[in-house]
């Protein structure tokens, strides 16, 4: 049996799975070898932020392996505590487990998890604290103690400290080597700092003071800097009652400055989003310092004009923005302009389908075989199955994980509205800021998902079912009751 399968989808997957690889071999070519945990543990005191989290989790992975095939367990414990401790992930101050999934019985399960350290991993994660001077690990160990049933403010406070002496490390390196991604490691250990400050009231004013410092003298020739001011902006801005308008003074000129830069160098996506925020620190500051929404309607105006060169269906949604922000300025000639505009754009728009056939044989084979098993049972059972079990569609919490890791493999994906068109070409729906289009990306995996591989397992139950008559394929003519 085959399926058909969408080529943008297909070309997501292929390059999505080749950077994964090439990251893999990478990584494992750059690792270094360590014999015993002693070793490994004044490597990283000395070395540490030269890797990421993931990077130091696989070097205890192979020391775990190492000490297994010596029959060494007790090393062999420690090390795989100290994989679980670098496999979380830190996102905005918060601990998330790298997997979620469900066992057999539809129960939640996550990987690594916190319920599964005992007092034995608790006492090895204090004294591993107590023992090490080096910041990143510091603040990796204090942040998962604050997070934990051993939670104290103490191991709040050395996390906020030890995630600031990070915040100038990596600015640091930044310095050094503008177009690595150490920008986006200085942007995460001052969210992380900011997360757990503000919790236990622990050094606030100081955070207001270094975010501001960030978004106004951090390296403009970063490859970061849009991203982490555009971020931090965006932090501060959420947090409404923690700001005052003077903490934003200044803020209006970066946005500009930021946006012009991103548009000579031919980013006019991150140049409006800029803009937006600019807008936005401008309301905040009760003022106008720079004409944004004309800049912005322009912008839009331009990626109209380059998309419609290639007959590109995105001209039509940069056209109606376009006059959505002139019409907000209120300039009669632009409207008047992209309106007739807009509707030439709607009528010679073409609309094209590309598909490739992917092989499913082995696939239903294996579905036909858990529909088998799950047959066996009485009829009650088997509707009870199709009702409960939670492994017969997709879980949004997955999709939107899959969603994540594209949007930083592919960030191009994002970087224009999504539209959806009906046959003549008129505009049914819109995706057009940040969260729409996360959204729309993971109601797309949803529906792949559910073409590609649950239905196929529901068709087989149900199909198994009515040939073992426990169900049937019609109504009843019995009344319940």
């Amino acid at each position: 049996m085959s399926v058909l399968l969408p080529t943008r989808f297909l070309k997501k997957i292929v390059v999505y799975a080749y950077i994964v690889l090439l990251n893999i071999i990478e990584g494992e070519n750059n690792m270094k070898n360590f014999t015993d945990l002693k070793s490994l543990y004044n490597h990283l005191e000395k070395n540490a932020t030269d890797y990421n989290s993931q990077q130091i989790g696989n070097l205890f992975q192979k020391l775990r392996d190492l000490k297994d095939n010596e029959n060494k367990y007790n090393e062999a414990e420690k090390a795989q505590w100290e994989v679980d401790f670098f496999k979380f992930k830190v996102k905005d101050g918060k601990l998330k487990s790298m997997f979620t999934g469900t066992n057999g019985e539809g129960e939640v399960t996550e990987c690594p998890s916190l319920d599964k350290f005992d007092d034995r991993t608790y006492e090895y994660l204090i004294g591993r604290l107590d023992s090490i001077s080096n910041p990143l690990l510091k603040a990796r160990y204090s942040h998962i103690l604050w997070c934990s049933p051993k939670k104290h403010v103490k191991y709040a406070k050395r996390a906020v400290d030890s995630y600031l002496e990070l915040v100038k490390i990596y600015e640091a390196k930044d310095k050094k080597e503008p177009d690595k991604c150490y920008g986006l490691a200085v942007q995460e250990a001052m969210k992380s700092a900011y997360s757990i400050a503000f919790q236990i009231k622990y050094k606030t004013d100081e955070m207001k003071v270094e975010l501001k410092r960030l978004v106004t003298t951090f390296n403009f020739k970063s490859s970061s800097s849009f991203a982490l001011r555009a971020n931090l902006i965006e932090l501060m801005l959420k947090a409404k009652r923690r700001f005052s308008k003077e903490d934003f003074l200044g803020f209006e000129n970066v946005c500009w400055q930021v946006s012009e830069s991103l548009i000579e160098s031919g980013n006019i996506h991150d140049a409006i989003v800029m803009l937006e925020l600019g807008e936005k620190v401008d309301q905040k500051l009760e003022k106008k310092t720079h004409d944004q929404r004309r800049r912005i309607a322009e912008l839009y105006e331009t990626l109209m004009k380059e998309a419609e060169k290639d007959n590109n269906l995105s001209s039509l949604v940069f056209c109606q923005s376009a006059l959505e922000n002139y019409r907000k300025i209120k300039d009669k000639d632009k409207i008047n302009e992209l309106e007739k505009k807009y509707s030439e754009l709607k009528i010679s728009m073409k609309l094209e389908e590309f598909k490739k056939e992917i092989n499913q044989t082995e696939q239903i084979k294996f579905y036909r075989e858990v529909a088998e098993k799950v047959v066996q049972n009485d009829t009650d059972e088997i509707i009870k199955f199709l009702m409960f079990d939670k492994n017969l569609l997709p879980k949004y919490k997955d999709m939107q994980e899959i969603a994540e890791k594209l949007g930083k493999n592919f960030g191009i994906q994002h970087l224009s509205p999504t539209i959806e068109v009906d046959q003549s070409g008129h505009l049914v729906q819109h995706f057009a800021d940040e969260e729409e289009k996360k959204y729309y990306e993971i109601l797309q995996l949803y529906d792949m998902e559910l073409k590609l591989n649950k239905i196929h397992l529901i068709n087989e139950i149900f199909f198994t079912a009515i040939r073992e008559n426990k169900l049937s394929s019609g109504f009843s003519s019995k009344k319940c009751g």
